[in-house]
């Protein structure tokens, strides 16, 4: 089969991800080119056969689809919706045989309509059943972004994303990875080392874990802090807050920077009511623990439960700032579809909005009881200038500068290397050579 993958269709190629811009008011801001899709790379990576299209514009795609498919396969979220039906439209008048979905976005009984094939999950060996192959072991792609320090237009820092397993064992109410992916599943060490050494061999100085819960996994994740200290790479990973406190003192062995952990709430029923499995006071400790070690914590935070008010959501932002916490990206109270939050506020309250495009995270897409659209929009500006107040941003960014320093045991190398991720960026892309290695890895 002839098959083509692709991503929503952007309005032009300078679209970019401008995580800072959504989540506070700073005037300093580090953005990233939307130029990669993870899940379409893991697929390519795995099984070449596959042509992937990532965060087209529409002329691109509308063109692409001219040269004849026998199925087009979308990758989404719920908020890319509006944009995927278009795309799927113009993909059926044009002729298109068959039209799949996937990722987040496909776990939604209201669109499964539009697609004669719904790819639950990670579908690395599904697709390879359907293209007859068949797929030894998973391999992990080279996932490097480029980031931008805006206002000034120069190149910042070039970040490597690492995926050590998929899934994740936990049931949060509000979350769709117990639908997505159920089974924590191990990426192989074999694949992690060869990213690890691509990293490494290509200027990459710093890269993400972005696990569900790195650490669930913990023979395998303690075999993956080993091969961070072999490679020497500055790393920061997405977990949750008892697994760090938990291994904190392995992780600083190696180059250790810190960690995004899901606050969701400093209610304590609340927290029960969403089956977090978490006490406030386990966020607290690990944020006094992580400022003692000089490393640096941000957060994800939930505005709006069921019987918040507008003034006890003022409140609790009050709450949430005591913590400390460095950087926190604060959300709207959001049911996504086939979720248990989703049945239960959609039997109980109702959905008002279903235009796709508010589900992210930003607006108040059902019937709350105690605050209107306009109330959540008002607290959710207000929680963006509290809680990351220019000058909590500009400890977090020296919390960032102590690591280097603490690692390098001298303040000059520290803040050397440091300052050296714009000059070593530039000079890799401005390298012909390598600009080629770049060039080709997108394409393949």
């Amino acid at each position: 089969m002839k098959i083509l993958l692709t991503t929503q269709f952007v309005n032009n190629k300078n679209d970019y991800y401008d995580y800072f811009l959504t989540n506070t008011n700073t005037f300093f801001r580090i953005i990233a080119p939307l130029k990669i899709s993870p899940g379409l790379r893991f697929l390519k990576h795995n099984l070449p056969e596959l042509e992937i299209l990532e965060f087209p514009t529409w002329q691109e795609f509308t063109v692409k689809l001219k040269e004849g498919w026998d199925a087009v396969g979308f990758s989404f979220y719920t908020w890319h919706i509006p944009k995927i039906l278009k795309m799927v439209e113009h993909a059926r008048k044009v002729g298109i045989k068959e039209i799949w979905g996937g990722n987040y976005g496909a776990l939604n009984e209201e669109i499964e309509h539009y697609f004669d094939k719904i790819f639950y999950g990670y579908s690395e060996y599904e697709m390879a059943e359907v293209l007859e192959s068949s797929i030894e072991r998973i391999k992990h792609p080279p996932l490097i972004h480029q980031w931008y320090l805006r206002p000034f237009p120069f190149r910042f820092q070039r970040m490597g994303f690492l995926f050590t397993q998929r899934g994740c064992p936990m049931k949060c109410s509000f979350c769709q990875t117990p639908i997505f992916a159920p089974k924590t599943i191990p990426i192989p060490l074999e694949s992690i080392e060869e990213v690890l050494s691509y990293y490494k061999t290509h200027g990459v100085d710093w890269i993400v874990i972005l696990d569900e819960n790195f650490g669930v996994l913990k023979k395998h994740s303690d075999r993956v802090i080993e091969l961070l200290g072999k490679y020497g790479i500055f790393w920061s990973v997405m977990t949750r807050a008892d697994l760090a406190l938990n291994n904190l003192d392995k992780w600083d062995e190696t180059n250790f920077m810190g960690t995004g952990v899901g606050i969701e709430s400093v209610n304590r029923e609340v927290l029960k009511a969403w089956n977090k499995k978490m006490t406030p006071e386990t966020i607290l400790n690990l944020t006094e623990e992580l400022h003692r070690r000089k490393r640096y914590i941000w957060g994800y935070y939930i505005l709006g439960f069921e019987n918040a008010t507008y003034e006890s959501s003022l409140q609790e932002i009050e709450e949430v700032y005591k913590f400390g916490i460095d950087y926190i990206q604060t959300t709207i109270l959001t049911p996504f579809p086939m979720t248990e939050q989703w049945y239960y506020l959609k039997e109980k309250f109702g959905i008002r909005d279903k235009n796709w495009a508010h589900f992210d995270t930003k607006h108040l897409v059902w019937n709350h009881p105690n605050i209107t659209p306009s109330q959540s929009r008002r607290l959710l500006k207000y929680a963006f200038s509290r809680l990351n107040e220019p000058k909590r941003f500009f400890k977090f960014i020296e919390r960032i500068a102590k690591c280097y320093i603490d690692k390098h045991h001298s303040f000059v190398k520290g803040m050397s290397f440091m300052l050296s991720f714009p000059v070593k960026s530039y000079l890799y892309l401005s390298n012909s050579s390598k600009n080629k290695q770049e060039k080709q890895l997108n394409k393949t």
